[in-house]
């Protein structure tokens, strides 16, 4: 039985030899009995099942860090509203770079990079609302809609769910 702490959640994984997989019911039975065990002094480790439990359990972990990033982030969703709009916005900037208007075209650039770069659910839910409301879209609302939200945040700033193992229990034969 394993418990991994994956960004801010604790997942339980039980691993036997038919494979690993994520078992929080199971595992809280395990621990509870683990609990109740006394360990004999000379208890073995059962090193070589534990390490080929890691192995296995490092799949389930990546799958779990992939759901993250994309509830987090819509960049890698290439039909997502955003997407559809970034056309529209470069040629407003053209227009804005022919007529030379730096502090405009400097505004669309950020746009842009929003749309193409990723958003939370939650900004892309709120262009949606925008996009789909009765009155006619202007690049002007979409500037609007872009400036009053907080700032995108850097990808360097962007903090990376950190993967921990919290607790390893190995059970022998009853």
């Amino acid at each position: 039985m394993l418990v991994i702490r994956i960004g801010g959640r604790a997942e339980a994984f039980v691993g036997t030899d038919a494979g690993v997989r994520a078992d929080p019911e199971q595992a809280a039975l395990l621990l509870e009995r683990a609990a109740r065990a006394e360990l004999a002094p000379d208890a073995p480790t059962h090193r070589p099942f534990l390490d080929r439990v890691l192995r296995q359990v490092g799949p389930l972990c990546r799958r779990r860090l992939d759901a993250v990033e994309a509830a987090r982030w819509r960049a890698a969703d290439r039909d997502r509203l955003s997407r559809r709009l970034i056309p529209w916005v470069l040629s407003a900037a053209r227009r804005a770079a022919v007529q030379r208007r730096p502090a405009e075209l400097r505004r669309l650039d950020e746009l842009v990079s929003r749309l193409a770069l990723g958003m939370t659910a939650g900004e892309e839910l709120l262009l949606e609302d925008l996009v789909t409301r009765r009155a006619a879209l202007s690049v002007r609302d979409v500037l609007a809609w872009h400036e009053r939200l907080r700032p995108p945040l850097a990808t360097e700033d962007v903090a990376v769910p950190q993967v921990e193992l919290v607790a390893a229990v190995v059970f022998g034969p009853a």
